[in-house]
């Protein structure tokens, strides 16, 4: 609350948030100076990890790589729990195990985030609930390239996902509210979401977009971006 307090005088604050959650994950920020172009380096990046560095690393067909670049333009124009072998080898007219093996490819190359259903083991497509694209930045480049808009739910649970992994934490999917990790639970939203979700619990908490204070069971989202 303290720290929240004193970040809080901080002009525009939720306004460079939300430009990080848009351009601000890369170094790359700083070698531009318009969003569009850092959205085309972005894309740049995508099209070395399928080009290059998937078929660097395993034996594959030329022909079966635009296929990843399918895949990921799926991921972005779905809601994460909609998402699963199943719908994307369907939506593709793919194989369910080629789509297992693309999937675990383009997660190795730091393309793909999986949010297992435990947090022991490795992460095997057997045990994701969901499949988000690696961060917030590569959401916003492929919607810059498409148009399809902006999921604000999958980009806030996305962010969210990304400050626990990145700190080495290990967060799991979770039935009730968006995931847990260690022992607590959280439910992500705007700065309207209620606790009803995660009424009950002691150890629950709301991660809120859009406020610069929390209370007890609110916690500003953006406050998750200096666990690491």
């Amino acid at each position: 609350m303290n720290i929240a307090t004193e970040l809080a005088s901080t002009p525009k604050l939720l306004g460079w948030f939300n430009e990080y959650l848009k351009v601000g994950y890369y170094p790359i920020f700083h070698s531009y100076h318009d969003n569009d172009d850092i959205y085309q380096a972005l894309i740049g990046i995508i099209e070395k990890g399928i080009y290059i560095d998937i078929p660097s690393c395993y034996k594959i067909k030329s022909g079966t790589m635009p296929v990843f670049k399918k895949i990921l333009n799926f991921i972005y124009s779905s809601p994460p729990s909609s998402i699963n072998v199943n719908k994307i080898a369907k939506s593709l007219k793919k194989d369910h195990s080629d789509v297992t093996k693309y999937l675990e490819m383009l997660r190795d190359s730091g393309l793909l985030r999986f949010l297992l259903i435990d947090k022991t083991g490795h992460a095997l497509m057997r045990n994701t609930e969901k499949v988000f694209l690696n961060n917030t930045n590569l959401f916003y480049a492929i919607e810059h390239e498409l148009g399809k808009g902006i999921d604000k739910e999958a980009v806030r649970e996305l962010f969210a996902l990304t400050c626990f992994e990145n700190t080495h934490l290990k967060p799991a999917y979770s039935k009730i509210g968006d995931l847990k990790c260690q022992d607590f639970l959280f439910e992500i939203g705007g700065k309207n979401k209620s606790t009803k979700q995660i009424r009950g619990s002691n150890t629950s908490f709301l991660l809120l977009d859009d406020i610069l204070i929390g209370t007890e069971k609110r916690i500003p989202l953006y406050l998750l971006g200096f666990l690491y």
